[in-house]
């Protein structure tokens, strides 16, 4: 009989033995509490908390013995994440001071409205003390989001893949629902990077990047530019840490893609941040990683989408290895079926001649695609980078010691001369020590030697004395243009 006691829903479903009479405390009931608690919060108030409890208690286990998987922390961190906010405000991520005069104006509007916000940092440990103050004071979303980084940060390289993945799935959930700052999230990946876990290095990368670009986009990188620049260009100076690097140049690239493409006022008022995110890429191209310099020389030339996601691929050449395989995999595969078919109809011989002519044109498009990238692409959007340059001069001396060391493979110097010629070209750099250089590498049987002799034009200009470029226009005709060389060869060195 009701005796004017409201009685959850949940609380009539019948409960399994092995529950100890709580069936919030089994996993395949945690979904049918958080319907419930999204619709009715104040009613559910004292089921969330003890499954709050109830996760301290696991993570707790958990920091004893951080290599073991801890069962059910998975359903239980992503039913918090989805609940907490319930019961949180938002993180706002526009600084103290402009926030207070925001909430000062809105309270001389509207009267006594409480303006509750939490700080651009929500870095702060669980406290004993926490549970003595009051509901309205406790902030659960901003709790479980520091819960999770100290671990993240202390313990990430010692975690259980699958521990280390359900925490980092639900601080992005947390993050989603503006329960934590990008700046935090930003802080921790740099930890969370250095741990042998590729499934959450890829994660991270695709989420943090759209995280920051978005962020950017939505106010024209007038304050948040501001506020996260600082921790990206010293994710950048990290030698010690590599993949933080390239995190933090995906999210420039993608930034500085974002406001380019949208225009108009964007591109006036950002004109001083986009200086310092070229000149931050510029000083990429000198370090030691070789991923991450060459994707800072594509972002130079102009290849913004080659630059993204070239350094998007967090494993060296994963891409082209994956596509390459498959390839061949295909062709093994119409090879099998031919030799299996017994009887070989017209129909079959047709199929079969369709697919293979398919297959040729997709390895031919990729071929094609890898040449005009390594060429000349983005000629008009490399001027309007690399005039934002501050000491052109002394990055093309540097840039040729590196293409002189003779480290790096040959298609990443190929990017690197790319670069260094247009360089020279667009600045009417003196160097000329750079057309010695690129002479050697002009001989008919030197793969892409269509690029080099294009990458030798782009660097001749008014300035050079003729003296300068004698020698090599001798070496073109006496190596391409002579009576033993085939019609190629010899429009080749005509058309040079």
């Amino acid at each position: 009989p009701s005796c004017g006691v409201h009685t959850p829903e949940f609380l009539k479903m019948e409960l399994p033995t092995e529950c100890g009479g709580r069936a919030a405390s089994t996993p395949q009931s945690l979904p049918l509490l958080q319907n419930s608690l999204k619709r009715d919060p104040p009613a559910y108030f004292g089921e969330f908390q003890l499954q709050f409890e109830r996760l301290r208690g696991l993570l707790a286990v958990m920091e004893q013995q951080p290599q073991r998987p801890v069962k059910d922390l998975r359903q239980l961190l992503m039913f918090l994440a989805h609940t907490s906010p319930c019961y949180s405000p938002k993180v706002s991520e526009t600084p103290l001071k402009t926030r207070e005069k925001k909430d000062m104006t809105q309270n001389d509007r509207s009267g006594d409205s409480p303006g509750a916000f939490l700080p651009l940092s929500t870095s702060f440990a669980f406290d004993e003390d926490v549970e003595k103050k009051g509901v309205e004071d406790r902030h659960y979303s901003a709790e479980l989001a520091a819960s999770i980084q100290r671990i993240l940060t202390q313990l990430s390289s010692s975690l259980h893949p699958q521990t280390r993945q359900s925490l980092l799935l639900s601080l992005l959930l947390l993050r989603r629902k503006q329960q934590l700052s990008c700046l935090d999230l930003l802080r921790v990946s740099v930890q969370l990077l250095q741990a042998n876990d590729k499934s959450c290095r890829q994660t991270l990368f695709s989420f943090v990047t759209r995280d920051v670009s978005k962020l950017c986009l939505a106010d024209r990188m007038q304050q948040s530019f501001a506020r996260l620049s600082p921790e990206l260009f010293a994710m950048l100076a990290r030698p010690a840490c590599p993949l933080a690097a390239r995190l933090a140049l995906c999210c420039l690239i993608q930034v500085y893609r974002q406001q380019r493409h949208s225009g108009g006022l964007s591109i006036h008022q950002n004109s001083k941040n986009f200086k310092k995110i070229v000149n931050a890429a510029a000083a990429c191209t000198l370090a030691g990683d070789t991923k991450l310099a060459t994707s800072a020389a594509l972002f130079l030339l102009g290849e913004l989408q080659s630059a993204s996601s070239h350094i998007a691929n967090v494993e060296d050449n994963e891409s082209d290895d994956e596509e390459d395989a498959a390839v061949e995999a295909e062709a093994k595969r119409l090879t099998r079926s031919q030799e299996g078919v017994s009887k070989k109809t017209a129909s079959a011989k047709k199929k079969l001649k369709r697919a293979k002519a398919k297959l040729q044109r997709q390895v031919a498009r990729k071929q094609q695609r890898a040449e005009q990238q390594q060429l000349l692409g983005g000629v008009v959007a490399s001027a309007s980078i690399i005039d934002l340059l501050f000491d052109p001069q002394g990055l093309a001396e540097k840039l040729f010691g590196r293409v002189k060391g003779q480290s790096d493979r040959f298609s990443s110097r190929l990017i690197f001369l790319n670069l260094l010629s247009r360089l020279i070209g667009h600045h009417k750099l003196l160097l000329f020590n750079f057309y010695p250089f690129i002479q050697k590498y002009l001989q008919p049987h030197q793969r892409l030697v269509s690029s080099l002799l294009a990458i030798l034009a782009t660097a001749v200009h008014e300035l050079v004395p003729p003296q300068e470029l004698l020698p090599i226009v001798k070496h073109i005709a006496d190596v391409f243009i002579n009576e033993t060389r085939g019609e190629e060869v010899i429009t080749v060195g005509i058309n040079a």
